[in-house]
């Protein structure tokens, strides 16, 4: 039985009127066309600019969504589909994000803008009884088949790469050394980990750890290298397949199997489970520091 599409959203931020969402989402339910987005607000924003006019992580989310349908829906009704549609669609995301930048005087690759208005997210369509998704983490995409929590295609978890390798230089001479002094003078030092993460390791395909992995992360923000960090992927589905699009703070939700198993066998697309979903997360992850974090969730069974 097709249980409908199912959207998931917390953001407890909504309680403020005047705060924006980071997280955006797209559906196109004739075509099934899907589409998740978590604009990055950085410390900079935070300690020096004007919030949340200078603020503008929800604006580029949903420029991404928005054109993850559009252009999806372009190769559709061409029928020009094939394993390289999803990156070209990202691409053109891209570039619209790169326009949207271009018209605040922010460049993505200077390093003095580091808070350039920037976005992760993941997008996905079914065509001709196959999924094609692919996007920038740390949003994601999960495939759970006959009642298994386990995805069918697993993910390559590349920001955490970058995570690991800039927990292990924080408060070295060699990470604090390549943190432009422009940047020092104006961020906060608990923010030191944040500007190497942006001005070092951000769509940089070419900084590796020493064992010579590949550490940097990619994000839409308008940089053309970008490009060499996505991740696409094509899936044979099958009747029943359970498609799952969400943002990274649904991750610890979805780590644990009874909360996952209880909600994939009872949700329904109703105002009523959504509710019921975000009491049960509370009392369940109550006292967790994550649990106001906002998060989206989109599921859909084929």
């Amino acid at each position: 039985m097709n249980k409908g599409i199912f959207v998931y959203h917390d953001n407890p931020s909504n309680e403020a009127s005047f705060l924006p969402s980071g997280d955006a989402w797209a559906i196109d339910s004739d075509l099934h066309i899907f589409a998740v987005a978590d604009g990055v607000l950085r410390g900079h924003t935070r300690a020096v600019r004007t919030f949340p006019f200078e603020d503008y992580e929800s604006e580029v989310a949903e420029i991404f969504c928005a054109g993850f349908i559009k252009y999806a829906k372009e190769y559709i009704f061409e029928k020009k589909v094939g394993e390289g549609t999803v990156n070209e669609i990202l691409e053109k995301i891209n570039q619209d994000i790169a326009s949207f930048n271009g018209k605040l005087d922010r460049d993505p690759v200077d390093p003095l803008n580091y808070d350039t208005p920037e976005t992760v997210g993941f997008g996905a369509f079914i065509f001709e009884g196959k999924l094609y998704y692919g996007g920038l983490e740390d949003c994601y995409v999960n495939v759970l088949r006959k009642g298994s929590l386990e995805q069918v295609n697993p993910m390559k978890y590349q920001i955490m790469k970058a995570l690991k390798h800039a927990n292990t230089l924080i408060g070295k001479d060699i990470f604090l050394a390549q943190i432009p002094d422009d940047i020092r003078k104006k961020v906060i030092t608990e923010h030191d980990w944040e500007i190497y993460w942006c001005t070092v390791l951000r769509n940089n395909p070419n900084v590796k750890d020493e064992a010579g992995n590949k550490v940097g992360f990619g994000i839409f923000n308008g940089d053309k290298r970008a490009t060499q960090f996505f991740q696409s992927h094509v899936v044979d589905l099958e009747a029943g397949d359970r498609i799952l699009l969400f943002t990274d703070g649904m991750i610890p939700i979805l780590d644990n199997d009874e909360i996952t198993k209880w909600m994939l066998d009872n949700y329904k697309p109703t105002f009523d489970f959504s509710h019921e979903m975000n009491v049960k997360v509370r009392e369940r992850f109550k006292g967790e520091n994550w649990v106001d974090k906002e998060k989206t969730l989109i599921i859909y069974q084929y």
